[in-house]
C-alpha cells in the first residue's frame, strides 16, 4: 500500500495515499491521490476502496458499458438488473429457469417499495411466506 505521513511545520500530522491509475502508455498515466487522514489505517483503506473503484470503472468501460449506471430505486428495478447482469449471463440454464419461476412469488406491494424504505421485517416476512 501507498500511505504517506505528511507532518506540517505547525505540527499537525496528516496521512494520504498515491498510486498510478491503471493506463496503458506513460504519457496517458494518471496519478490519484488523496490526502487528510488521521490515521495510516485509515489512508490504507480508503486507498483500497479507490483501487477496487477505479478497477470497477475500468472493468465497465472495456464491457462498453457506462460508467455512469443508473441506480436502480426499486426492489423490481433491482431485480431486473440482477437478472441482466448476473443471473441470465452466468448461471446454468436449470438455474436461470428456476430463478426466474421464484421472482413472481415475491409480494408486488414490496417490489414497489424503495430499496431504502426496505426493513429486516418486510424480507422476514417474505421469506417466511406471510
Amino acid at each position: 500500500m501507498s500511505a504517506y505521513k505528511r507532518r506540517y511545520r505547525f505540527g499537525q500530522v496528516l496521512w494520504f495515499y498515491r498510486f498510478d491509475g491503471i493506463s496503458s502508455t506513460r504519457e496517458e498515466r494518471v496519478r490519484i491521490t488523496e490526502s487528510g487522514f488521521s490515521t495510516k489505517r485509515e489512508a490504507e483503506d480508503a486507498e483500497a476502496n479507490r483501487r477496487i473503484e477505479e478497477q470497477r470503472k475500468r472493468d465497465m468501460a472495456k464491457a462498453g458499458a457506462s460508467v455512469v449506471a443508473q441506480v436502480p430505486k426499486t426492489l423490481s428495478m433491482l431485480l431486473e438488473k440482477f437478472f441482466a447482469q448476473q443471473v441470465d449471463e452466468k448461471l446454468a440454464p436449470k438455474t436461470i429457469k428456476r430463478y426466474h419461476e421464484q421472482a413472481p412469488y415475491l409480494d408486488p406491494e414490496v417490489l414497489k417499495m424503495p430499496i431504502a424504505e426496505i426493513t429486516p421485517l418486510h424480507l422476514g416476512r417474505e421469506w417466511k411466506g406471510s
